[in-house]
C-alpha cells in the first residue's frame, strides 16, 4: 500500500481560553521555538484531533501538523523560517508558506479550509505536488464550495444526506477517542456521581436551545456537577445594532415558517438552481427548527433561546470550564457522563463527548439516535433517553445501582477501544485515501 506525505491542518477551538492553565505552567510559552511550543499545545490535548497524526504515522504515513489560527505560533514559524506575511492576512501567507515548505502530496483539512475559497480551490494548481485536498466536518454548510475537495468526511448520516442534495457525495467518518489520551491519564476512582462538560447551549444559538433547557432542569432535580462553556454575547451586538436585530427577527421567523413545509417539498426546493444560494440554506436552517418542534419536543422541553448563563443561575453545581487533559480527567472520575447533542444533529448521534466520556471509562447517559446500534449496544455498553422524564428516571436508576452502572462503563470503555479509537478511524481514511490516488 503506498504512503503519503501528509499535511494535517487543524484549528485550535477556544485557544485563548484553553491555553490559560499552559500558561501557568509554562509562562514563557510564546517565547519558546515553535516546535517545542506545538508539541507542548499537542501534548496537553488543547487541539482536538491531533491524535490524527500520531495514527497516521503508525500506518506509515509522514504527518505534519500546522495550527492555523494560533496567532503566536503562526508567527514563530514565520520569524523561524524568514517568512514575511502582512499583519491583516497573516492567517493565509503563513500556511500557504508552510504548504511550500512541507510540499504535501495531501492536505487534510479538520473542518473547512482557512483559506480563501478561491485560493483552497487552486491548491493543486498552483502546486503541483499536491494530489489530493480532504475534509472532515461536523457540521452543514458550505454547500456551494466542498463539492471541489477529493474526499468530504463528515461525522453523522444525516450529514452525507445534506451533501447529496446539493450534489455532493460526502463519506460517513464518526467521531473518535485518541486512545493516547490514556497514556498521559490513568483511569481514576470516582469522584462525581453525575456530570456534564462542554457547552451549556448559552449564546450559541437556536441549535443548542434543547441542551441548555435540559441541563437547566437537570441542575434543579440532580446532584449533577457542570463544567460548562458560555460564551457571554459581545455586549448584545443586535441590541447595538437594530439593523442587525430586525434582520435575524425576519431571518428567524422565515425560518420557522419554513419549516412548517412539508419535508418532501423542502428537499425539492433544496435542490431548486433557480432558487438563490442564501435562500436554499433557509430551507436547510429550517430543518433544525422542524426538528425541535418535532421528535425533540418529546423532551418536553422549553423551545424558547436561552436567556442566561446557567453558572449564574446554579454557581454552586457549575464551573468555569476545562479544557484539554483537565477535561479527561473530569470524565475519567465521573461515574456518569451526561450527553445531549445539538438541535443540529437531526436525530443523529455521534458528537465527540460520547466516545471521550466512554473512552475515559465514564457510564455515559445520551439521548438517543436512530443510528446508535451503529456505535454502541444501549443498556449494555451505555444508557439512553428520549425524554425529559426519562433522562431523570435513567439518572435515579444509575445512582441507586451502582454496580450495574460500573458494569455498563466497563463495557463501553472496552467498546469504544475496540470500534471508535482515533486510531480505527485512520484505518479507514487510509482505505480511502487508496482508492482515490
Amino acid at each position: 500500500m503506498r504512503k503519503f506525505k501528509i499535511l494535517f491542518v487543524s484549528p485550535a477551538s477556544y485557544f485563548s481560553r484553553s491555553s490559560v492553565a499552559l500558561l501557568q505552567q509554562h509562562p514563557d510559552l510564546f517565547q519558546q521555538p515553535y516546535d517545542v511550543q506545538s508539541s507542548l499545545l499537542i501534548e496537553h490535548k488543547l487541539v482536538h484531533h491531533t491524535g490524527f497524526s500520531h495514527a497516521m504515522s503508525q500506518l506509515g504515513h509522514h504527518v505534519a501538523t500546522v495550527l492555523p489560527n494560533i496567532h503566536s505560533l503562526q508567527k514563530q514559524w514565520a520569524q523561524e523560517n524568514s517568512v514575511s506575511y502582512s499583519e491583516t492576512t497573516w492567517g493565509t501567507e503563513i500556511l500557504l508558506a508552510q504548504i511550500e515548505s512541507i510540499r504535501p502530496e495531501i492536505i487534510y483539512f479538520q473542518d473547512y479550509p482557512p483559506l480563501p475559497f478561491a485560493v483552497w480551490k487552486n491548491l493543486k494548481q498552483t502546486n503541483p505536488y499536491i494530489k489530493k485536498i480532504i475534509v472532515h466536518r461536523g457540521f452543514p454548510g458550505y454547500f456551494d464550495t466542498l463539492g471541489f475537495v477529493d474526499l468530504l468526511m463528515v461525522a453523522t448520516r444525516h450529514l452525507v444526506t445534506q451533501y447529496a442534495n446539493y450534489g455532493i457525495t460526502a463519506r460517513l467518518l464518526y467521531h473518535y477517542f485518541d486512545e493516547k489520551v490514556l497514556d498521559s491519564i490513568q483511569l481514576s476512582p470516582v469522584s462525581y456521581p453525575i456530570t456534564f462538560v462542554g457547552s451549556s447551549g448559552y449564546s450559541f444559538g437556536a441549535g443548542h436551545a434543547t441542551r441548555y433547557w435540559l441541563l437547566k432542569e437537570l441542575l434543579e432535580c440532580t446532584p449533577i456537577e457542570m463544567w460548562l462553556e458560555e460564551t457571554p454575547p459581545s455586549k448584545e451586538a443586535s441590541s447595538k445594532n437594530p439593523l442587525l436585530s430586525s434582520k435575524l427577527f425576519i431571518v428567524n421567523s422565515i425560518t420557522k415558517f419554513l419549516s412548517w413545509i412539508p419535508f418532501p417539498i423542502r428537499q425539492m426546493l433544496i435542490n431548486s438552481k433557480w432558487i438563490p444560494k442564501k435562500y436554499r440554506d433557509l430551507f436547510n436552517t429550517s430543518q433544525y427548527h422542524s426538528w425541535r418542534i418535532g421528535l425533540k419536543s418529546n423532551l418536553g422541553i422549553n423551545l424558547k433561546e436561552p436567556e442566561k448563563p446557567l453558572m449564574d443561575l446554579f454557581p454552586r453545581q457549575c464551573h468555569l470550564p476545562v479544557f484539554g487533559l483537565d477535561y479527561y480527567r473530569i470524565l475519567g472520575s465521573s461515574q456518569i457522563s451526561f450527553n445531549c447533542h445539538t438541535d443540529a444533529a437531526l436525530g443523529d448521534v455521534g458528537n465527540m463527548r460520547m466516545f471521550e466520556a466512554t473512552g475515559m471509562g465514564s457510564c455515559l447517559l445520551t439521548d438517543t439516535g436512530k443510528n446508535m446500534s451503529d456505535l454502541f449496544d444501549v443498556d449494555s455498553e451505555v444508557v439512553t433517553y428520549s425524554s425529559r422524564e426519562e433522562a431523570l428516571e435513567k439518572i435515579k436508576f444509575l445512582l441507586e445501582h451502582e454496580s450495574k452502572c460500573r458494569d455498563i462503563a466497563t463495557a463501553g470503555h472496552q467498546r469504544t477501544l475496540r470500534d471508535h479509537t482515533v486510531l480505527k478511524r485512520c484505518e479507514q481514511i487510509d482505505e480511502w485515501l487508496q482508492e482515490i490516488i
